[in-house]
């Protein structure tokens, strides 16, 4: 191509800032459903980003979710998956539909169409890098627990889960992480789940149990005033 028939652009790159931090979903974020729904895509092709080889995509179903988390202005991306065979009325465990099936499954979250979800709020988690079989799936989130309002955070996984915090290595972070917080499960694990101590299952069980603001309680570390948390005098 020569210089006379190349299109000619204008250098634009100091409008933007590549350091800035990309905007992205924590890995558990609390998210009302807006949308959820099966979709016919239509046959994609493309090239793979390896080595240019052509592929195609066959037209198929997939299960569509969208939400909005607290504190967002816009709606998220939270699933996009093929949907796999139904043969005698099982789903496929091992595909990404059936996993997050499953999993809502085990927290006491269930739904017969994907539509009785637009509307629910749950604490969604996301999983990233799964293989099934030999293919390796997109991220998506499953969720683990429903905020049904004034009934609380409902999940099977965690409503019978005893709290067995580490009060002597854990209580003083636990005392103010609460400091300041809405007196409600909900906001608790979005508390627990924007801190340092989100990797602590027994700690974010007992948040969405109630059982953390519970214990603080009794031990004396907090008190409850005008439905928020502080610190005990």
């Amino acid at each position: 191509m020569t210089e006379e028939t190349q299109t000619q652009y204008q250098d634009v790159s100091d409008e933007f800032d590549f350091s800035a931090p990309v905007d992205e979903l924590p890995f558990e974020v609390w998210v009302t459903i807006t949308t959820s729904e099966v979709r016919r895509k239509p046959e994609f092709n493309g090239n793979r980003k390896s080595d240019g080889t052509p592929f195609t995509v066959p037209a198929h179903d997939a299960l569509v979710i969208w939400g909005r988390p607290d504190g967002r202005d816009k709606d998220w991306n939270l699933v996009d998956a093929k949907m796999p065979k139904i043969v005698d009325g099982v789903l496929n465990k091992n595909s990404v539909v059936g996993d997050i099936v499953f999993r809502s499954k085990e927290a006491g979250i269930t739904f017969k169409n994907p539509k009785e979800l637009e509307g629910r709020k749950f604490l969604a988690r996301k999983v990233e890098h799964k293989k099934f079989g030999s293919q390796e799936s997109n991220a998506y989130f499953y969720f683990v627990a429903e905020d049904k309002g004034a009934a609380g955070v409902v999940s099977a996984q965690t409503a019978s889960a005893p709290a067995s915090i580490d009060w002597d290595r854990f209580g003083a972070q636990v005392v103010d992480l609460l400091d300041g917080h809405e007196a409600n499960s909900g906001a608790l694990v979005s508390a627990v789940t924007a801190s340092d101590l989100k990797g602590e299952l027994t700690i974010l069980t007992a948040a969405a149990s109630g059982a953390l603001l519970r214990e603080a309680q009794a031990r004396g570390l907090v008190e409850v005033v005008a439905g928020k948390i502080q610190k005990a005098a």
